[in-house]
């Protein structure tokens, strides 16, 4: 009998129907669906089979650009439930067509091989070829026709536009909130263009116009106001924003009962019509120019599609749910080279929203990071740079985040609908000064792919709280200056994440630990990691976990700041050593404890100097670290002589004060030039104790010789079932120590 399998190209949104290649007897597993879908650089795999006979069924992957006579070895698919597994392909040319070949294997030798073809999407926006419709702010009039002589607002102009047309915005102020009245095409965007100098300002005109401000006592002034806002800044700085007189006051600080705690603040009186402002140094309001956020967005796209925002300068956004731009169920909208500063929030992309691109911009607010992490925590200020919580494909490379309390948040938190933020790429993008979490996964997180990112001064640099489903993938992650953990994990995560090739330096903070989880979680696999800290490199105080782990060619290295001997704890017990780490857990039996030294770590230059013995050590990964090697891998973000993330890419390059100074939390490892019991060949001897703490690792990649140590071998269903027990652990995110 002939069964057959189906294949969805979602790329090309393409559905077609490959038989199999042969009627004999059926494998342990049978495909029954292979899904693909692209992106510009990469490339979603999904495949679905019957007969799932749990860890011994494999599923492999190779592919190759469509008409290549040789294949390229890809990274397995990990197993996410039974009958399910999900990988991707990494480094894809834009524009390109592959082939993919998924090969199911189990013990007993049956093999299934399935073949699709995928085509990645174009790497820049199309030109709008139509009607070029004119807007000035200095000689503009909305009874023009914008085509012979302006419009007055970047709005009648958007009424005006048809698909294949440009608004091309001259230089000036606009107090606007815009909405797009209809879609492009594919072939023909409706193109909204600022020339420099064009500028979109959510702020109440009478406020910046310099009012006259009337002591109250102390150093608290008031002026009439009868709008409402949540964001105000007096010339650069943002100020915080209290719910009481009293409480500015009492400079609380937003935590009640307390005083003292933050310096200056506003408060808005609707009833009494009043805007209350104490300065941080205490100084008049008087002759300061005072911007409050009156407008809640900046730019609004609801529903619609093919667009190109290029070029503005968006700020003070601070009204209900204030943002920069808004894409609401939008779809292939490019949203690139904007600066947008002084918002609450910068760019969101939610309920649906897909395949749209945000590119090269630069958002930026100010103080949230000097602010007590407290005060900012469940208050206005808890917003991100850029937000994808919509549906399939969205990407956002090359932008620079500077001050905001989370950089990148992808997902949403309590849910586990897979459809949400899948398959979505962020790589090139340069996070600074973040007062909570440089990037920051949450919900299922399937196929979320973060490459090349550079975060320099952070609380916490990524955050894996929770990972439902996966898999979740970190890819040449340069950390530079973490306040408390590199990497965050919480509220319970199980699904896989890979985390690959970070290079992790702390900051100022004496009690900063690389990795430290405050609950049980499952599925965290590490590889070519540099993983440096003060106290503990890694801190798991827990005397169980949800599943297996597996770490194994990291490089571990503390340099005690506070004068105690730590190394790594695990399942509550102290490890003083690289080898007895090694012994008593099966735990990086390949790794390494030394301390390692860079090029130029003050200007975010993390390739490790010549001769380190870090060189060449770290392990081959199919399909994540084969660009570009004469030799093994390094271990770390830098590949000496090749790739440097944030310098070899069309992203924000770090150079120069503005981008790479990274500010009085940054410390370069301590003085010692090996942690206790450093060791740089990579042992591989040393036993598991097969109490759930790892086994022994076969060495190779990600491949494991044990259950009870999980690498992307080992099904994840098993440790799902055990979430039903997890109310014992309330949900939380961490609260600083």
């Amino acid at each position: 009998m002939n069964r057959s399998t189906r294949v969805l190209l979602l790329g090309l949104v393409v559905v077609a129907v490959v038989p199999l290649a042969s009627a004999q007897a059926e494998p342990a597993a049978t495909v029954l669906q292979l899904e693909l879908f692209a992106t510009i650089h990469a490339a979603g795999v999904d495949v679905t089979l019957q007969g799932d006979n749990g860890d011994d069924d494999r599923v492999t992957l190779r592919y190759r650009k469509t008409g290549d006579g040789s294949w390229i070895e890809g990274h397995r698919l990990l197993r996410v439930a039974p009958g399910h597994h999900i990988g991707s392909l990494f480094y894809l040319e834009p524009e390109t067509s592959y082939e993919v070949e998924v090969t199911v294997s189990d013990p007993s030798g049956d093999t299934q091989v399935e073949k699709g073809s995928v085509t990645t999407r174009r790497d820049t926006p199309p030109d709008p070829t139509g009607l070029v419709l004119h807007v000035s702010a200095t000689n503009g009039s909305d009874q023009n026709n914008g085509i012979d002589a302006p419009l007055a607002t970047i709005q009648a102009a958007l009424d005006k536009a048809q698909p294949g047309d440009r608004v091309v915005v001259g230089p000036g102020t606009y107090r606007e909130s815009l909405e797009f009245p209809r879609s492009g095409t594919e072939s023909a965007p409706i193109g909204l263009i600022g020339e420099p100098g064009a500028i979109i300002d959510g702020s109440d005109l009478a406020l910046a116009s310099n009012p006259s401000w009337t002591l109250l006592h102390d150093d608290i002034y008031w002026t009439p106001f009868s709008g409402t806002t949540t964001y105000l800044a007096v010339d650069d700085a943002r100020i915080y924003d209290y719910e009481s007189l009293a409480d500015l006051e009492n400079e609380t600080g937003g935590q009640s009962g307390q005083s003292g705690v933050l310096k200056g603040g506003f408060f808005v009186d609707a009833g009494a019509k009043r805007l209350y402002l104490r300065l941080p140094d205490g100084s008049s309001p008087s002759g300061k120019t005072v911007y409050a956020g009156v407008r809640s967005v900046a730019i609004l796209v609801d529903g619609q599609s093919h667009l190109v925002i290029d070029g503005f300068e968006i700020r003070y956004f601070g009204g209900p749910y204030a943002v920069g731009i808004d894409l609401r169920g939008a779809s292939n909208v490019w949203v690139r080279n904007n600066v947008i500063h002084h918002v609450i929030a910068g760019i969101r992309s939610r309920k649906g929203a897909s395949m749209n691109v945000i590119e090269h911009n630069r958002l930026r607010d100010t103080s949230i990071y000097d602010w007590p992490w407290s005060s900012v925590k469940a208050h206005t200020g808890e917003a991100s740079g850029i937000t994808l919580s919509g549906g399939r494909g969205d990407i956002a490379r090359y932008n620079t985040i500077e001050g905001f309390f989370n950089g990148i948040y992808t997902g949403e938190f309590d849910t586990t609908d897979l459809g949400i933020a899948r398959d979505i790429d962020v790589y090139g993008n340069l996070l600074r000064r973040i007062g909570d979490d440089g990037l920051e996964p949450e919900g299922a997180c399937v196929n979320q792919r973060f490459f090349e990112n550079t975060i320099v001064s952070v609380f916490n640099a990524v955050s894996l709280a929770p990972i439902e489903t996966g898999p979740t993938w970190l890819i040449r992650t340069v950390i530079n200056g973490y306040r408390e953990h590199a990497l965050k994990v919480n509220n319970a995560p199980t699904g896989p994440m890979l985390v690959y090739h970070t290079t992790a330096l702390p900051g100022d903070n004496p009690d900063a630990q690389a990795i430290a989880p405050s609950v049980p979680f499952a599925n965290l696999i590490l590889r070519n990691n540099i993983w440096v800290g003060h106290r503990y490199v890694i801190e798991y105080t827990e005397t169980s976990l949800l599943g297996a782990v597996d770490f194994d060619y990291d490089d571990l290295y503390s340099d005690n700041l506070d004068g105690t001997q730590r190394f790594v704890k695990w399942l509550d017990v102290r490890y003083a050593d690289l080898a007895s780490l090694q012994d008593g857990t099966g735990l990086e039996l390949n790794g390494f404890a030394v301390k390692p030294e860079f090029e130029s770590p003050e200007t975010g230059d993390l390739t490790l100097k010549a001769g380190h013995p870090l060189i060449d050590k770290g392990v081959p990964l199919p399909g994540i670290n084969h660009v570009g090697l004469q030799n093994a891998p390094d271990v770390g973000a830098f590949e000496r002589g090749g790739l440097r993330p944030g310098f070899d890419s069309p992203g924000p390059t770090p150079t120069g004060p503005d981008a790479t100074d990274p500010g009085s939390d940054v410390t370069a490892p301590g003085a010692d030039t090996t942690s206790p019991g450093s060791d740089t060949s990579g042992a591989g001897d040393a036993n598991g104790t097969g109490d759930g703490s790892g086994v022994q690792s076969s060495g190779g990649g990600c491949s494991l010789a044990g259950a009870a140590h999980r690498g992307p071998d080992t099904p994840l269903w098993p440790m799902l079932a055990l979430l039903g027990v997890l109310s014992i652990w309330r949900r939380r995110r961490r609260s600083p120590r």
